[in-house]
């Protein structure tokens, strides 16, 4: 049998993975140290093409390899790869975001939880030496609406955690329709402003979602909102959660990610807007960890796994 080679540009990926497709015929090579030019160099005769954050796969890339056939993305966001190139020479492209779904919904149910009962504002206060009761009266989950926009991997799963708590879920996705279950209610963006009390956004980044989240869809809101972002950075404008913040149309904001995730990138007015949001007590700010758990780089591992294997009638 043919052996495949398989170029794998995530460090993170389990061992056990790479000695699985070993056992049926594919010859992989690990990139350590996820480099760009590592990739550039070894890329040419590949055929499959394994490939976590951090890196592009551009024309430029895409170009090079020229046996490839396929890429898995290790994760969701499909961002990195430029899929329209990929495309043009036949490659198929294809993402394993089920497998940090659980991992990403846990982390937006944490944020929700902890900034509903005050939890990292009385944490620090007691840690502190300071036992004060009132001020961290916390607000119930429960009776609460929680909207959804994005009705994917990740919104589902969260969608499903949250169904034995009593709470109301609607959902919208731009993208689909008549995707209504026994967890969530599918709306329209109406009905998500008008009745929302908690907004998680579990959206892929794409040219019509780039800061789909910004000041005019706030402002629509018809009641002060928490809003939770474990998609992508780019999807919220910081600047307009600053200004829902200020006008109280935010009642407070989780966010596991940011338009720019390294501070030695930031400009001067982007250092502002961070100073000014690590500064808030009702604003939580993780380092884009939400699928980051370590049942979900096993996961990720077998469901790149089983990509590969069924791309090539290996399964």
């Amino acid at each position: 049998m043919k052996r495949i080679k398989v170029l794998i540009a995530d460090k993170h990926c389990p061992d056990e993975i790479l000695e699985k497709l070993e056992e049926k015929h594919f010859e992989t090579i690990r990139i350590k140290d996820n480099k760009r030019e590592s990739l550039i160099s070894e890329i040419l005769d590949k055929e499959v093409l394994v490939v976590s954050g951090g890196i592009q796969v551009d024309r430029t890339l895409i170009e090079r390899a020229k046996k490839l056939k396929l890429i898995v993305r290790a994760g969701s966001g499909m961002e990195i790869i430029d899929t329209l190139t990929a495309g043009e020479f036949g490659i198929v492209c294809q993402n394993t975001a089920e497998g940090n779904a659980d991992s990403v919904a846990e982390h937006a149910l944490g944020m929700i939880l902890t900034l509903l009962h005050k939890l990292n504002k009385a944490d620090k206060e007691v840690k502190n030496f300071e036992w004060q009761r009132e001020p961290n009266r916390g607000v119930e989950f429960s009776k609460k609406t929680l909207g959804i926009i994005g009705y994917g991997n990740t919104g589902m799963k969260l969608a499903k955690k949250v169904s034995g708590m009593d709470v109301n879920v609607l959902a919208y996705d731009i993208f689909k329709l008549n995707f209504s279950d026994k967890y969530a209610n599918e709306a329209n963006l109406n009905q998500i402003f008008r009745e929302t009390d908690i907004l998680s956004i579990h959206l892929p980044l794409t040219e019509k979602t780039r800061y789909m989240i910004d000041d005019n869809f706030l402002g629509e809101f018809q009641k002060p909102i928490y809003l939770i972002n474990t998609s992508r950075g780019e999807v919220v404008s910081l600047e307009s959660i600053i200004k829902g913040l200020d006008k109280g149309i935010l009642k407070g904001a989780g966010l596991d990610v940011l338009e720019k995730e390294n501070l030695s990138i930031f400009n001067i007015e982007e250092k502002k807007i961070f100073e000014n949001l690590s500064k808030r007590e009702n604003v939580i700010l993780t380092p884009h960890v939400a699928g980051w758990s370590e049942e979900s780089r096993f996961k990720i591992g077998n469901s790149v796994l089983t990509r590969i294997l069924k791309f090539f009638g290996r399964d």
